[in-house]
This record gives structure tokens, sequence and C-alpha cells, in this order.
């Protein structure tokens, strides 16, 4: 995405500003926040002091609907537009019942199964990607169970 607004003539540290995260923490992380903050502050002095049009992209976007509840008047202030981008604001999919059960590295090479899944069960921000109560599923997750003599799928109920 960065590299598509430079591609326009967004300039770094001029007219776009990066906020980067540690997408294990909480997206209501204090030191996330301030980042977040701090980065629009700049951008406004940058840019004589105009409102920002806010951009963010996946697990982002939760960081800032959470920064718009923890401190909303400085994001009235400092915010003309936000657009989000894929973002789960319901809730990610069955996958994040994968990183709870199987431990589902994402096809990371680097990092095991079993090492993804004490990572997940550790970070908060996982917990955050629950799917909320009335999330309308496509399909009804299911948990695949792997036996010798082949797969079975075992349905359950979120409720």
């Amino acid at each position: 995405m960065i590299q598509e607004l430079e591609s326009q003539g967004w300039i770094h540290g001029i007219s776009l500003f990066g906020v980067p995260w540690d997408w294990r923490q909480s997206m209501c992380w204090t030191p996330t926040l301030d980042r977040l903050e701090d980065a629009l502050r700049a951008a406004r002095e940058r840019n004589n002091g105009r409102k920002v049009a806010l951009v963010s992209h996946s697990m982002g976007a939760l960081v800032v609907k959470c920064f718009m509840a923890r401190r909303p008047e400085f994001f009235q202030e400092a915010v003309e537009t936000w657009i989000s981008i894929a973002a789960p604001h319901q809730g990610a999919s069955a996958k994040i019942f994968m990183e709870f059960l199987q431990g589902y590295n994402l096809g990371n090479i680097v990092i095991g199964a079993e090492a993804a899944k004490v990572l997940s069960l550790e970070a908060p921000a996982v917990y955050e990607l629950l799917p909320q109560e009335n999330f309308e599923w496509q399909e009804q997750p299911y948990i695949a169970l792997q036996w010798k003599n082949g797969t079975r799928q075992v349905s359950f109920s979120l409720s």
C-alpha cells in the first residue's frame, strides 16, 4: 500500500506518514495510540495545520477505532477523512480459531505451528480479533480433524 501511494506522488515525511505497531499487543495499547497521535500531529505540522486523510489497513483499522474511542476530541480535531481498507471490523474469519487450536502460522517457515500457537495464546490482539457475537458467517465454521484414515469436519455452535 505504501509503495502504491508513493507511486502516486505521496512523499514520506511530508504527505505520507506510517505508524508501525506491534501486532501482538492490544490494538488499544497506549504506546501505539501515542505513536498514532504523534504521526497525526507531525502530518498536520508539515501541512500548515490542515486536517489529514487517515488510511488504515487490516488490523490498523481496529487501532484507529480504539484511538477514536479513547481520544475522540483529538481525532475530530486532526482527521478530515478516514479510509479503512480490508479491515476485520466484526472480527476475523475462522482462521483465528485455527491459531488457538492448531497453531496456524500463516505459512511462515521460520516459526513452527506449536510456537505460533503459544504466541497467539499470549497475544492480546488475537483475542480482539475473535468474531463479534452478531457476526454473520458466510459459512458456518468447523474444526477439521485429521486422522490417519482421513479428515473429518466437526461443526460447532458459537452461541
